[in-house]
């Protein structure tokens, strides 16, 4: 998902903050609504709350840092190192600093800069540029350890790859819940500043900012990123439960690790649950957001400051669709 893409699928739209509370947990999947049963709406949102900004998407990443340090004057962040990698180690260190506190209120700053210096010490460059190389080298630390971090998906993309599982879950290292926040924050200071995060899914932010809302992955979404996938569920959802599951044989192997010879007994309900668990598991990977590696990332990704702020609030509008930074 690069600066460019962002630029071009937003442009004539407008980008909309959501500075109240956090939103409160949504279901998965509700059996009184099903999955794609009908158009998803967007909740609530700084559209329907006057008095909350409604900002231009091309000064996305100054309103950010403005809302963030609104009611802290004096929050500054200015990085100085002889190079960009440098740089991203300060960058590394003030995050860490972030994840102890539990604000990321200075990492936000809007008053920021990073500047590269020369052998004597002077300021040799200096800019946005400077500061999207030192993110994006902060990342790519995470990128080469792909198999610690990324599971690969369909269609070239990818989910968080957790690694500890069934019993492990209770006991995963601190070390690798930090790296996780870090991996997270690092993910969202990216989409602010307009960086490339492949090879991760734009799905899974989508999911995760609409509080782990399924039908937030509606078929205009899904279709635009995942077109197979998106054919994949329709088709499970209108062939109904009397329908033989045989043809999906591959997809529920794949993903839901079972045989569609065991659901030929299905009922109305129980076939919309398959499709919602096949569309989540195809995405998001096999385990929830509950998971305490996924909510490690999560709570990264929500740059958490004092005054309240939190990026999981930070919605684009879009006029057809709410799709959420693609």
């Amino acid at each position: 998902m690069t600066a460019e893409a962002i630029s071009s699928d937003l442009a004539a739209h407008d980008v909309m903050l959501v500075t109240s509370s956090a939103a409160s947990a949504s279901p998965a999947w509700s059996s009184q609504t099903g999955l794609w049963t009908s158009p998803w709406v967007p909740p609530p949102s700084s559209a329907d709350q006057p008095g909350l900004p409604i900002y231009s998407i091309t000064t996305f990443s100054d309103d950010v840092f403005n809302a963030a340090c609104e009611g802290a004057p004096d929050a500054q962040m200015h990085l100085q190192a002889a190079s960009t990698a440098h740089l991203a180690d300060l960058l590394m260190a003030e995050i860490g600093t972030a994840i102890e506190t539990g604000d990321f209120t200075k990492v936000l700053a809007s008053s920021r800069s990073f500047t590269t210096l020369d052998e004597d010490g002077h300021p040799e460059s200096f800019g946005d540029g400077i500061a999207r190389e030192a993110l994006f080298i902060a990342f790519k630390h995470y990128q080469d350890q792909r198999a610690v971090y990324f599971l690969d998906r369909l269609d070239g993309r990818a989910t968080l790859q957790v690694n500890h599982t069934g019993f492990s879950a209770e006991v995963v290292p601190s070390s690798r819940t930090l790296a996780l926040k870090k991996l997270g924050a690092i993910c969202a200071l990216m989409l602010i500043m307009g960086n490339n995060i492949e090879p991760y899914d734009p799905c899974l932010f989508q999911y995760i900012v609409y509080d782990a809302d399924i039908n937030s992955l509606h078929p205009a979404f899904i279709s635009e990123w995942h077109p197979e996938i998106c054919n994949a569920v329709r088709d499970w959802i209108d062939m109904g439960p009397e329908g033989s599951p045989a043809h999906f044989e591959r997809w529920f192997v794949s993903y839901l690790d079972m045989a569609t010879a065991s659901l030929s007994e299905r009922t109305s309900e129980s076939h919309m649950a398959l499709a919602a668990e096949l569309l989540f598991k195809m995405i998001m990977g096999p385990q929830r957001l509950s998971h305490p590696e996924w909510a490690s990332f999560v709570e990264g990704f929500r740059l958490r400051c004092r005054n309240g702020f939190d990026f999981t609030q930070v919605r684009f509008s879009y006029e057809c669709s709410g799709v959420i930074m693609t």
